[in-house]
């Protein structure tokens, strides 16, 4: 009927509409972030220099190059922002007085993040070889998919994946991006919170992921190293909490 018709091409105008608006918001964003970082005459090449440096003076590791990964870098705008407010304040309070973050101080900071903040559980490699193990916090579809990119990036045979979620999130969505190929060890985080490992499985089950359920973390990861082979990778999230755990109990 045209009364269906009609409200066929509004519903179209206003999808339209929606998503023409969502792309302007994304561009300002992208333009804001742009702005900052050249006011603050940083950028990501810059950054990924110092740590080239650094590395051919051995002052970092292997591991280390991770320290700007892609999705911290992602945040820089942000810490730039911050830096920017807090030097105008100051200026402001002090008279014009020189009590800002410099900018070489900056550079050197962000080029050492984990060793200056002991900020733990981003990418973080916990054994190096014989297996490869790292750990990660991202817990939702967006931080997953930036750690199943950077896992992408690395060389090795098979991946387990030692993994656990909290209860009062639907975990259907990142689970159905994880990839099938992996052994899973399903586990659960030593707080209330946690899902229970057993139904975790069945849901993952469901979606063609195969493994073990562990009633702890701790016993998770002693028995993905025992299965493990030297060129294979162990990774292991899904939850800050169960990254924690790990750090707490069996990488210490």
């Amino acid at each position: 009927s045209e009364k269906q018709q009609s409200e066929k091409q509004q519903s179209e105008k206003q999808q339209s509409e929606k998503q023409q608006s969502e792309k302007q918001q994304l561009e300002k964003v992208k333009s804001e972030k742009k702005n900052i970082l050249e006011a603050n005459d940083i950028n990501l090449k810059q950054l990924r220099e110092i740590l080239e440096k650094q590395k051919k003076n051995k002052g970092i590791t292997e591991k280390e190059q991770y320290e700007l990964d892609k999705y911290q870098m992602k945040n820089l705008a942000g810490v730039l922002q911050v830096v920017d407010i807090v030097n105008r304040k100051f200026s402001r309070r002090t008279k014009g007085k020189k009590l800002s973050i410099e900018k070489e101080d900056l550079k050197k900071g962000l080029s050492q993040v984990k060793k200056l903040t002991g900020l733990r559980g981003r990418f973080e490699f916990l054994k190096e070889k014989n297996p490869l193990i790292i750990c990660d916090t991202g817990h939702n579809a967006e931080g997953i998919k930036e750690v199943l990119e950077m896992i992408s990036k690395i060389k090795f045979k098979k991946l387990h994946f030692v993994f656990g979620v909290v209860n009062d999130k639907d975990p259907g969505k990142v689970l159905s991006m994880l990839p099938k190929t992996a052994k899973y060890y399903f586990t659960k985080a030593d707080l209330p919170r946690s899902m229970n490992e057993k139904e975790l499985k069945k849901l993952a089950n469901k979606r063609g992921l195969k493994g073990a359920a562990y009633n702890n973390v701790a016993l998770a990861c002693v028995e993905a190293e025992k299965s493990a082979k030297k060129d294979d990778l162990i990774f292991i999230g899904g939850s800050t909490f169960v990254v924690a755990d790990a750090l707490k109990n069996h990488y210490k």
